[in-house]
């Protein structure tokens, strides 16, 4: 401060002297005395002057301009981020204001399967997280079918059949929710329809005879449920797509039904209704696999129509209700190896490395990839969206008859006497290389980075990671498929498992570590994938 008042008071008696030049600076006690400025001098040193602060007005200009650029870029992306949860409060009341009580069934979004332009948030509803926990008990329930059952194969194939259709079901109400699951009144009647349905077929499943009449019923009731809902859908005055979808999904569902009647009336697990599970399930999976790929090739017009409500609309919402789902079979795991107990070094042992598979279990499918939307299976090819859609039954069969094995298996360590003693290690080792294979063949439907630049040194580099850690999976399931036939203990067989496991999850991480080290130059940008810590 007093730096600053000393160059103030000298400037100032500066300017005093030349406007009094007859007196000397010494008079005012300030500096040496100085000579008058030649006019010339003094104009030229005003025009510098002049220049430097032209100068300094264009740098705070672009300065200025710069700041407002960036402003702006702030403030569109802190609007867009605002847009959809504003749309989807709109989403939420509409049904309020418009439709009343009972409003009519819209699709959340019109459009094809694979249209880019996401309109609306589709996030789970109460009712759907309510449906989703009847399949907590109902594979639970399963589980028991298969323990409780005759060690032939006959047994393991009345199990598959109970199985595909429970999983059936989930499925349907999980697509029908991905289009039309708004939280209204008719959708919430319609979840505790179908879940009270699907609860009393579980109650059928106890005794040595799960086929039971009331089991079929029970099923074809939910079959109904479909049908009615699916009729509101072609009934309602949107039309458009919401009727094609409508049409084709509720001839499914009256061909179920119809199925599920037939198997009722003859009664039991006798033949006729054993082959009507089989044609129904036939007709409702995998006709799809072969038809609609040639239907696709020689008729497009027609697969929009066909594909119904397979083709989801929202990837973030199906993509929570599988992954909620597959958190439910893995916790089914642990409910069966933590229902036996005894104090030996063994079954410690044995408990421990089920327990490591089951987490590497959910660490290898929750390995997901930072990439874009338009990078998954849907958005590549209707082979792939085909592929990724009906693959997902077979992941979750390998991971149920994998934890049916652990659970003989700690039974049969603890030495307890369990029908299904014999084929402990065959499902424990089957479950899990299926699962792996499951994953394989998924992993490989989605668009990769070497897909879009082939040449890149860092594009190469991943994409020989990934073959390794695919060779790896595959060849596992490779060796557990022979390895049942060794009769190695239980002990060593769980340990083989888990280590195998842990081995490919370490595998698995060796691609994150090098985009976190590369950043994301390789596919377009230079920013790194972790923000910096403010």
């Amino acid at each position: 401060v007093f730096f600053r008042v000393h160059v103030f008071l000298h400037c100032h008696f500066a300017q005093l002297h030349e406007s009094l030049p007859g007196y000397p600076m010494e008079t005012f006690g300030c500096g040496s005395p100085r000579k008058a400025e030649d006019p010339s001098a003094r104009c030229a040193r005003f025009e510098a002057q002049a220049a430097h602060l032209r100068e300094q007005n264009e740098l705070l200009v672009s300065e200025l301009e710069r700041l407002r650029v960036e402003l702006d870029v702030k403030h569109n992306k802190t609007t867009q981020m605002q847009i959809p949860d504003q749309k989807e409060e709109t989403m939420r009341g509409r049904w309020i204001n418009n439709g009343g009580l009972w409003p009519s069934p819209r699709m959340l979004r019109q459009g094809s399967g694979n249209n880019l332009d996401y309109e609306t948030e589709r996030d789970m509803t109460w009712s759907e997280l309510f449906f989703d926990l009847i399949f907590v008990v109902a594979i639970a329930r399963l589980d028991d079918v298969l323990k409780d059952g005759d060690d032939t194969w006959s047994g393991l194939g009345n199990y598959l059949l109970l199985y595909s259709q429970y999983f059936l079901f989930w499925e349907q109400a999980a697509h029908y929710s991905n289009r039309f699951g708004t939280n209204d009144l008719p959708n919430m009647l319609f979840f505790f329809a179908i879940t009270g349905g699907i609860a009393f077929m579980t109650v059928h499943l106890q005794g040595d005879d799960p086929c039971k009449e009331g089991f079929f019923v029970a099923a074809g009731c939910v079959s109904m449920m479909f049908v009615l809902v699916y009729m509101r859908v072609i009934a309602s005055p949107s039309g458009g797509q919401s009727e094609k979808v409508g049409r084709n999904m509720l001839c499914q569902n009256l061909g179920m039904a119809i199925a599920y009647a037939v198997a009722a009336c003859v009664g039991g697990c006798s033949n006729v209704a054993w082959w009507c599970q089989v044609v129904m399930i036939v007709l409702y999976v995998f006709v799809w696999s072969s038809v609609l790929p040639y239907l696709y090739g020689r008729y497009r017009w027609a697969v929009p129509t066909l594909l119904g409500g397979y083709s989801p609309f929202h990837l973030e919402h199906i993509n929570e209700r599988r992954g909620l789902l597959v958190i439910v079979f893995l916790g089914d795991i642990l409910d069966g190896i933590t229902q036996c107990y005894v104090a030996t070094p063994q079954f410690y042992l044995t408990v421990f490395f089920a327990v490591v598979s089951a987490s590497c279990l959910k660490s290898l499918f929750f390995d997901v990839d930072d990439k874009p939307i338009d990078d998954h299976a849907i958005r590549r090819s209707i082979w792939t969206a085909l592929l990724w859609t009906q693959q997902f039954p077979f992941l979750c069969l390998g991971i149920a008859l994998f934890g049916t094995g652990l659970n003989v298996t700690c039974h049969h360590v603890a030495g307890l006497e369990h029908d299904l003693a014999g084929m402990r290690q065959d499902l424990t080792c089957f479950g899990c290389a299926l699962f792996l294979l499951v994953l394989s063949l998924m992993n490989c439907t989605h668009t990769r980075d070497w897909h879009k630049t082939p040449s890149d040194r860092q594009a190469i580099i991943l994409q020989r990671i990934f073959w390794v850690q695919l060779t790896a999976q595959i060849g596992g399931a490779g060796v557990l498929t022979v390895l049942p036939g060794h009769g190695l203990p239980d002990a060593v067989i769980t340990g083989i498992v888990a280590v195998m496991l842990v081995f490919m999850v370490i595998l698995n991480m060796v691609d994150e570590l090098i985009i976190l080290r590369q950043g994301r130059s390789y596919f377009g940008g230079d920013e790194p994938l972790l923000e910096p810590s403010r």
